[in-house]
């Protein structure tokens, strides 16, 4: 998945300035988001 690797690359940029608890939401969001719409997560 394309997204994933987009995904590890924000998470690294955000852990540097966020809480790690901020990252653990942003990631859960993701995952409700590919798993209703891959396709459009794929295609941003």
């Amino acid at each position: 998945m394309a997204w994933a690797k987009e995904c590890d690359r924000i998470v690294e940029r955000h852990t540097k300035t966020r809480s790690n608890l901020h990252v653990i939401e942003a990631m859960r969001d993701l995952k409700n988001l590919s798993s209703s719409s891959t396709s459009d997560v794929e295609a941003v």
